[in-house]
């Protein structure tokens, strides 16, 4: 197994961040065919894999007492999709049987019955823009192997559609809690993620 730490000054690691780094090395061994990608990919999803709790879900840090992030929407996302791409290259059953099992956790844990997302896995609220959009993506990709999970998508992009956007406008808010909304946007982090979002349904919809 083998892991990166987030920066150079500390010896916490970011679990997201190493799923990225072996989805990527997964890829360009797939380009290139040079087998210290192969190597370092596998070595680091190996240690994803050991990060991941009985109950099939990540903490966003290692050791997770290292940031007062736990279960949260759209990192767990993000490692889902890593474990998904990396899973293109290299074939597992036991990894696949976890990102499955990660699906599920994901899905039972981190939205509400309305399919809004929630911020943490215990914590309802702020509906954030980027967890609704990471919902959508993670679900599409997912539908290859069970078509339900593009119906799960297309619930939380209407939600998004209809609570987070101002069509006179044409933008997507940032936040939504209990009784407020905070209705600013941002480009990369509400904007240019729902674009992305929204075509990855489409593409998956065909």
């Amino acid at each position: 197994m083998q892991c990166l730490s987030y920066d150079l000054h500390s010896s916490w690691k970011v679990i997201n961040v190493n799923s990225f780094v072996s989805a990527f090395l997964a890829k360009l061994y797939n380009i290139t065919k040079k087998t210290e990608y192969k190597i370092v990919s596998q070595a680091i999803m190996r240690w994803i894999i050991s990060q991941k709790t009985d109950y099939n879900a990540w903490y966003y840090s290692d050791p997770p007492e290292a940031s007062r992030i736990t279960h949260d929407n759209y990192h767990t996302g993000f490692v889902l999709d890593s474990i998904q791409e990396y899973l293109e290259v290299f074939s597992d059953i036991d990894i696949e049987q976890t990102w499955r099992n990660g699906l599920t956790y994901y899905k039972s844990n981190l939205f509400n019955d309305d399919f809004s997302p929630k911020w943490m896995y215990n914590q309802k609220y702020p509906n954030d823009i980027h967890g609704a959009t990471q919902g959508i993506i993670t679900f599409a990709k997912a539908s290859v192997v069970d078509p339900e999970y593009l119906n799960i998508s297309k619930k939380i992009l209407y939600w998004t559609i209809t609570n987070l956007y101002e069509s006179k406008k044409s933008r997507f808010y940032y936040q939504k809690g209990r009784i407020w909304k905070i209705k600013y946007t941002l480009m990369r982090w509400s904007q240019a993620r729902m674009c992305y979002a929204m075509s990855v349904f489409i593409k998956a919809e065909k």
